[in-house]
């Protein structure tokens, strides 16, 4: 229904479960940036999910996170994880106040989970 108020082609999404906790489950970070930008589109829409996004460093699970200063309070997402692999698709504030559609996956590999929120910590500071 969302894909449809959107124009969001999603015939190539292969979502095995609701829950994201399948590794059936097979959308992209291309993917999943087209859908913030197709909500982006749809500036009503945009703000009411914007507002329910967590904000990186404050908020729900994102309060975990170890983030840069500059980037505290400046990036709304949704994180993922399960052994070997870890997601976050997020919106980042840039410095001149634009909204960046950022989705970074991450799977190098077994037992190095406490290395991916680094790096993708290092990833997001670029984008700011």
């Amino acid at each position: 229904m969302l894909a449809k108020k959107l124009n969001l082609e999603t015939e190539h999404w292969l979502l095995y479960d609701g829950s994201g906790l399948s590794r059936y489950n097979q959308v992209t970070p291309e993917q999943f940036n087209q859908l913030l930008i197709a909500l982006y589109k749809k500036h009503a829409l945009y703000k009411k999910v914007y507002a329910l996004l967590p904000r990186l460093g404050l908020d729900g699970q994102l309060v975990y996170y170890s983030v840069p200063r500059g980037l505290n309070g400046k990036i709304r997402g949704k994180t993922g994880s399960m052994q070997g692999v870890s997601n976050l698709v997020s919106i980042l504030e840039s410095k001149t106040g634009n909204d960046i559609a950022v989705s970074l996956f991450l799977s190098p590999g077994l037992n190095k989970f406490k290395n991916y929120r680094k790096t993708q910590m290092n990833l997001l500071d670029c984008f700011a």
